[in-house]
């Protein structure tokens, strides 16, 4: 008989070594462990990073207030202290959906010199 759970967990693995690999950096609720399993099924596993050159913001949807970065024009702000996280090409458009029309995800160096995708606010 074969075992299910160690079956799935070799397929998983199996997967994310063939799907292609993302550097995603978070500052806010995707760093939620709740979130995390809701949209993964798993905890992310990543490191303590810092992006320079943006402000952090706040905006309100639907009546909760969610962090936002936004391009700094003054070059003396604080860097964003984050986590960076290694993620599958599904994780990614997991994300995409979870941060919805509010965001848009680009390519950034981050303080480490890892490039990695953010969401910053449209």
């Amino acid at each position: 008989m074969v075992n299910l759970n160690k079956s799935l967990t070799l397929w998983l693995s199996l997967q994310s070594k063939l799907s292609t690999m993302h550097q995603l950096f978070s500052y806010g609720t995707l760093q939620d462990p709740k979130i995390q399993i809701t949209l993964f099924g798993k905890l992310l596993f990543g490191s303590p990073d810092r992006l320079q050159g943006y402000e952090k913001q706040t905006i309100v949807l639907e009546g909760t207030t969610y962090p936002v970065l936004v391009d700094s024009s003054d070059k003396t702000t604080k860097p964003i202290d984050g986590i960076c996280y290694t993620v599958t090409d599904q994780e990614l458009k997991a994300c995409d959906f979870y941060e919805g029309p509010a965001y848009r995800r680009v390519k950034t160096v981050l303080e480490s010199g890892k490039e990695a995708w953010v969401y910053l606010g449209v």
